[in-house]
Order: C-alpha cells, then structure tokens, then sequence
C-alpha cells in the first residue's frame, strides 16, 4: 500500500478511528523519547508512593474527550 493509499484510507475512517490511530502513532513516537519515559517512571513512582492522578489529566494522557467517551457508548 503506499503512502497515498494509507492517507486516503485515513480520511476516510469515522473520527473515533481517527482518533484512536493519532493516539497511536503518538505513543509510538514517545516511546523512544528518553525525557517521555523518564516523566511516565516518575510518575509509575509517584502512583506506587499513593499519588493520584486527577481524571482530566488521565484522559489528557490518553489522548480522549468526553466526546470520545460518549461516543463509545
């Protein structure tokens, strides 16, 4: 497939896959970045020691609204 064809396929995929597939690739891109995983060990740390996170901030991490939310209902 080349690389038309991929962004071709992607305009027409329904918002949430959309979504979903940047959230991916974005992940995919911070997982060789040393400064993104040294702040996830800081924060695994932190959860283990009791720290909490708010839900607006683990949603911002994972990349969804509360559009995406009610969506998948």
């Amino acid at each position: 497939m080349s690389f038309a064809e991929v962004k071709k396929t992607i305009r027409t995929m329904p918002r949430s896959k959309r979504r979903e597939l940047l959230s991916f690739l974005t992940s995919l891109e911070q997982s060789d970045d040393p400064k993104w995983l040294a702040e996830i060990e800081r924060r695994k740390t932190e959860m283990k020691a009791g720290g909490k996170i708010s839900r607006e901030e683990a949603m911002r991490m994972l990349g969804i609204t509360d559009g995406d939310l009610a969506a998948a209902r």
